[in-house]
């Protein structure tokens, strides 16, 4: 019979078999195995870490003017137009020799970052793509235009009220002060 968090207590032989179980680092499931998958999602390797050829701290920009000189940073793992992840490119010094390699990303496996180096310093231009259309896009289309146009998802129907001529005035009188002794008084 199998492991049942409900039943076995850690004193059990079952559990003491599952707690065996998740400290070993090469089991699927363990801590170890949870540490390392949480790591891999940053495009920093399998590991996570931050090698010293992965950063740069005179990267100019990808977005900079073309006249900014140095290596430039490229969208990272991830990166949207509203929040963009930048990576810096991969650098390594030989001597007097700088190689310089792009660097581009793909979702894996489990939702993780898988790293590809390019030969140059800029990342290949990604393929475009034509979405083919839908046959929900009128649909989709007058909903955006409902949101665009700041009328909002859920939209009331304005009551429209009879105009009338009755004024009314209202009379406020602030309530009395209180007067304050003086110190000197006292």
């Amino acid at each position: 019979t199998g492991y049942d968090v409900t039943k076995h207590g850690w004193y059990h032989p079952c559990g003491q078999a599952e707690y065996a179980r998740l400290a070993d680092q090469k089991q699927p499931g363990s801590w170890a195995w949870m540490m390392h998958k949480a790591k891999d999602h940053n495009g920093y390797g399998e590991d996570g870490l931050v090698d010293i050829r992965d950063i740069q701290p005179t990267a100019v920009s990808g977005e900079g003017p073309h006249w900014f000189v140095g290596t430039r940073t490229c969208p990272g793992p991830k990166a949207t137009k509203k929040n963009p992840v930048m990576r810096c490119p991969y650098v390594q010094i030989e001597g007097r020799e700088v190689k310089i390699q792009a660097k581009s990303y793909t979702l894996g496996d489990g939702m993780s970052a898988v790293e590809h180096l390019h030969d140059r310093a800029t990342p290949p231009t990604p393929p475009r793509f034509i979405r083919a259309p839908r046959h929900d896009d009128d649909e989709n289309r007058a909903t955006r235009r409902n949101f665009e146009g700041g009328l909002g998802g859920c939209q009331v129907r304005r009551i429209e009220l009879p105009r009338t001529n009755h004024v009314t005035y209202d009379v406020w009188e602030p309530p009395p002060m209180r007067k304050l002794r003086s110190s000197a008084a006292g």
